[in-house]
């Protein structure tokens, strides 16, 4: 923003629709050219969705430059607390404790309760696939509902095993992702004055 606001444009920066395709043509102009492009992605969802183009980027040894940058883009919201703060003097441990502190709080706990989610998902796949020795899990329920032994026929599983494990695991998964977003929906939220 900075850059193409008050940089008159120069560099020339070239708006894409997904990461990954800037990384891409990052990628093909380093191809075509000899010469690094850099790629800026955000630094949260951006940076999620760029590895396996940086991956293709390695794989051809074309050098490619990934910058991940971040800001709200709403005027107001761009930091002017800070700013405000560093005009009266503070200094910058009382702006990180003061001000960025109560900011961060809340991403950190959604991002730990999505990867308790993950977690739980993870284990319970890696149990599903006998891997380990983690007899309780809801995993091994699920497997073992698939090789129990059947003189009937393979449509004689006991289907009601995989039915409670799986309610159970989407349901605990669902549970912390909710938690995540109500979070999320709770310090997020602009804080409207009322006069």
């Amino acid at each position: 923003d900075s850059m193409v606001n008050y940089g008159e444009n120069q560099p020339p920066m070239l708006l894409c629709n997904h990461e990954k395709i800037a990384v891409q043509m990052a990628h093909g102009y380093a191809k075509a050219t000899g010469k690094p492009l850099a790629a800026i992605a955000h630094n949260v969802v951006g940076l999620l969705h760029t590895p396996l183009a940086v991956y293709y980027a390695y794989i051809a040894r074309c050098p490619v430059f990934l910058i991940g940058a971040t800001g709200p883009m709403d005027e107001g919201m761009r930091r002017p607390f800070i700013d405000a703060a560093r005009s009266t003097g503070a200094s910058s441990s009382r702006i990180v404790l003061r001000h960025l502190v109560p900011h961060l709080i809340p991403l950190a706990a959604i991002a730990m309760l999505i990867g308790v989610t993950g977690a739980i998902v993870a284990d319970a796949f890696v149990s599903f696939l006998a891997y380990g020795d983690n007899r309780f899990s809801w995993g091994t329920m699920l497997n073992a509902a698939i090789r129990f032994p059947s003189l009937r026929g393979l449509f004689d599983t006991p289907w009601h095993l995989l039915i409670i494990g799986g309610i159970a695991i989407s349901l605990l998964a669902a549970s912390f992702y909710l938690v995540a977003i109500g979070i999320h929906t709770a310090f997020d939220t602009p804080k409207v004055k009322r006069s």
